[in-house]
């Protein structure tokens, strides 16, 4: 299913102001166009958490600043009006420059503009035009299929790499309540959840808790961040966001507010099961406007009989229809999120070369494509290649 993110095309009423575009490459003018983004994302009907004035703001204040890294939000304006915003910045890596989404440092943030203008291919291809001029490489990654951008970069000449994403979503709020919803599901699957809960429940006091404020936010963020680490070493992977300071500093920004009245409607949010006051499982979500995103997960191995993220996954969808919200896994597609899935949301991914200096990091993500297409065909042949033989009996 693809969602329209903007009004169909038509023209401006007679004696509109013209649209102009503005770069914002500062602190304060970052908080001088804070009102005005927060009227424009209150007037599109779809916008991710990582596209709200806050997340930028704060994901600008935590990352690192040296001689090659730059704010640079594009902000196309209707007289007085803004028509749209598209948060950027530009860091250099080498010779390159690059300019992309700020955010995490993982770029899996969902990126693009956000626009709401009678015109809003007009109002995205300016902003296109001002972004490729920014720096040797452009990268929107995860960019929505209905966004106004799409079919301007689709159209768009010039060397770039393109790659289309699926998103998995839990389709809960087609059921009005989740009872309902678990009843489409196998019997086996329902089995299997009860099976598993049951078993982690005799062990301990089990509780799914919304971890906020400035005393858990930061533990659940230390304790994450921990889990990735591990994972990675175990792996013999030694380059990765997580190891890099910026994804916790911004993690533990976003969601250290204290607890309130309106914290379940705020667009960051944190859970963790327990057993017993410990951490079996737990994430970080961005709330957006229909969908709660699952965005950065574990779980400690310790509990791995139990599916203790399977039963994290439950709770959270629970408490996304109680939102009245789907629940968004983002744009892998692992076999466990496939078994909860009900509908796909499509996303696309495009590294734009806007000097000849970028060319070869556009080369660079079409050839990682071939080799893994190589990779997914000799699977198979690998493994049959490498299977024990028998030995014949004499």
């Amino acid at each position: 299913m693809t969602t329209v993110l903007a009004s169909p095309e038509t023209s401006p009423p007679a004696g509109a102001a013209p649209l102009r575009v503005e770069i914002i490459g500062d602190v304060e003018g970052l908080r001088r166009l804070e009102p005005a983004w927060r009227d424009l994302s209150s007037r599109v009907p779809y916008w991710s958490a990582s596209q709200l004035y806050e997340y930028t703001a704060t994901a600008w204040e935590v990352m690192p600043k040296d001689a090659g890294c730059s704010l640079a939000v594009i902000a196309v304006w209707r007289g007085a009006r803004l028509a749209g915003v598209w948060p950027l910045y530009v860091r250099r890596e080498g010779l390159v420059t690059i300019a992309t989404h700020p955010g995490l440092g993982d770029s899996g943030e969902y990126a693009g503009p956000t626009i709401s203008d009678a015109e809003p291919g007009k109002v995205a291809e300016l902003a296109l035009k001002e972004a490729r001029g920014l720096a040797d490489v452009l990268q929107v990654f995860a960019l929505h299929s209905g966004s106004p951008l799409a079919p301007v970069i689709a159209r768009m000449g010039g060397l770039k790499y393109s790659n289309n994403l699926l998103s998995p979503v839990v389709a809960v709020t087609a059921c009005e309540t989740f009872d309902a919803w678990l009843a489409t599901k196998s019997g086996s699957f329902r089995a299997e959840l009860r099976n598993d809960r049951k078993r982690m429940a005799a062990q301990g006091a089990l509780e799914f808790v919304r971890m906020m404020g400035p005393d858990d936010g930061p533990a659940l963020v230390d304790w994450l961040f921990e889990i990735k680490k591990e994972w990675l070493a175990a792996r013999n992977i030694s380059e990765s966001w997580i190891l890099q300071p910026q994804g916790r500093d911004l993690s533990k920004a976003l969601i250290s507010e204290p607890d309130g009245p309106d914290a379940e409607a705020r667009p960051f949010q944190a859970f963790a099961l327990r057993l017993d006051g410990k951490i079996a499982a737990g994430c970080i979500c961005y709330r957006s406007s229909d969908v709660l995103e699952y965005y950065m997960t574990g779980f400690d191995p310790a509990f791995r009989a139990y599916s203790p993220g399977n039963l994290l996954i439950e709770d959270l969808a629970r408490w996304s229809l109680r939102q009245g919200l789907d629940f968004d896994f983002r744009i892998t597609r692992d076999a466990y999120k496939m078994r909860w899935q009900g509908r796909d949301v499509a996303y696309e991914t495009h590294i734009v070369a806007c000097t000849p200096k970028g060319a070869p990091r556009v080369l660079r993500f079409e050839a990682n494509r071939v080799v893994r297409k190589i990779r997914m065909a000799l699977g198979p042949m690998i493994k049959r290649w490498r299977k024990p033989r028998k030995k014949n009996k004499a």
